[in-house]
């Protein structure tokens, strides 16, 4: 999972083996809350790109 933060945002990105799967996980968790005000999307990145990108900008890793 990559956490990342600014501007008044906070997005999650969550590498997940099935997103159906994860999707029925996360509802099952939530059920009986409030609803709160998230919004999920997903994308096919098997070579985690997004998550390799940010870590090579980040200085001391």
């Amino acid at each position: 999972m990559l956490v990342v933060t600014g501007n008044g945002r906070k997005e999650w990105h969550w590498y997940v083996k099935n997103v159906e799967d994860w999707m029925q996980q996360l509802n099952s968790a939530l059920a009986g809350k409030p609803v709160f005000p998230i919004q999920i999307e997903n994308s096919h990145q098997p070579a985690w790109s997004l998550y390799h990108g940010f870590i090579s900008g980040v200085q001391g890793i």
